[in-house]
């Protein structure tokens, strides 16, 4: 066979997704940013929506950073199963978002544990308060979930705050989001350090 006799070749397109539909192409792009069990953002794409906010903020606009880890989270998968915990996790965001702004960012960082990046227009002084009534309404929350042998309900959930706080100041050193994360992660393990169930403010020690 000649060079002339090979059959024609029509070359693939660069990229994968111009030969899928649009509505493929949408489902892949949200499953890519949002958490599939608690709809919030990734930790990579709450990473990147927090980074340009905070890049955004001029000096005066406050920003607050709260790191959200649930106590002993693992004792209700090993009681109750994993789709258990899985209802568990989405009361305790639908808790979060009920004391946070719309337009606040919130993302599912690790398995337990939750980052949330507040607008504050009223004032730095506001964010522990925030953080407090967020570990207040969780630990008052009761969640239905079907459990191994039928529906129980869940109680008894406390959760850990660690808050960071960004005056919109340009400062260097490490970038943004990563300090402010590294500051609020402190404050969450003084909280832990100190009982759990409660809510630090960095600098570490500080209470709301």
């Amino acid at each position: 066979m000649t060079r002339t006799d090979l059959p024609a070749v029509t070359p693939l397109p660069c990229d994968p997704l111009v030969s899928l539909p649009q509505s493929v192409v949408r489902a892949l792009l949200t499953a890519a940013t949002l958490d599939g069990p608690t709809g919030v953002l990734t930790a990579q794409a709450w990473r990147l929506h927090a980074a340009r906010s905070l890049h955004a903020a001029r000096p005066g606009d406050h920003r607050a950073l709260l790191v959200v880890d649930l106590d002993h989270f693992k004792r209700v998968n090993d009681r109750y199963g994993h789709l258990a915990g899985d209802a568990v996790l989405v009361a305790i965001v639908e808790t979060i978002r009920a004391e946070l702004r719309a337009d606040d960012l919130v993302g599912r960082w690790g398995g337990d544990e939750f980052v949330a990046l507040l607008a504050l227009p009223t004032g730095t002084c506001s964010a522990g308060a925030v953080a407090e009534r967020i570990r207040q309404r969780i630990e008052a929350l009761c969640v239905r979930v079907e459990g191994p042998v039928g529906p129980v309900t869940v109680a008894d959930l406390t959760v850990s705050i660690g808050a960071a706080l960004h005056d919109g100041t340009a400062r260097s050193g490490a970038p943004v989001p990563t300090g402010l994360l590294w500051a609020a992660d402190q404050a969450l393990y003084a909280a832990k350090h100190a009982g759990r169930n409660g809510v630090r403010l960095y600098p570490v020690g500080e209470r709301p």
